[in-house]
């Protein structure tokens, strides 16, 4: 996980609420799907950037101080690779196993768009700082997925799997971070 940005403080001396704006680079292993009721494994892989605006307020107490910040984020997956033992595994029938035919899945890789929210706890000693963060990111991408697959047990051509837009794919979870910084 790497994580670049800058933040604009709205009050210089105090630094209570500022507003961070920057981008960070995910990997995300078990991606889920909505829109699909049977989908209860995750069902893709996907590296992606991840622009973000938030407002944070920063509330100090002597040397420990507290942070909330929350803001939309707009998400592109620019590797986004299908799990697709979990996708069979999750479409298949009782006593039925559903098989993909090679070369019918298609989806498309879109923006998703949504917001973050989180808090962190830290403490500055003189010019040195240490802190604790954890974010929540909920995102959600249009997916237009698509499939022919038969089962195991039938004898025939098969069925062509083919939910349209209701289908969207999340990132959704949290995540936890530590950071340090030196001022000079």
């Amino acid at each position: 996980l790497g994580v670049v940005g800058s933040e604009m403080c709205i009050r210089d001396r105090s630094k209570m609420l500022s507003i961070p704006i920057g981008i960070t680079y995910n990997t995300n292993y078990g991606l889920t799907v909505t829109g699909e009721p049977d989908a209860k494994s995750p069902w893709f892989y996907s590296d992606s950037i991840l622009p973000y605006i938030m407002l944070k307020i920063h509330i100090p107490a002597g040397p420990f101080y507290a942070e909330i910040f929350g803001g939309g984020g707009a998400n592109y997956n620019f590797t986004l690779r299908p799990l697709e033992g979990n996708i069979e595994k999750d479409l298949s029938a009782e006593g039925q196993q559903a098989v993909f035919k090679d070369g019918t899945l298609e989806y498309e890789k879109r923006w998703g768009f949504g917001y973050l929210a989180g808090v962190g706890v830290g403490i500055k000693i003189d010019q040195i700082s240490v802190e604790i963060t954890a974010l929540y990111r909920n995102i959600e991408h249009n997916l237009n997925l698509k499939a022919d697959y038969a089962s195991i047990s039938q004898v025939g051509a098969g069925t062509t799997y083919d939910p349209g837009e209701s289908t969207k794919l999340l990132m959704r979870g949290v995540s936890f971070g530590i950071a340090g910084s030196f001022a000079f």
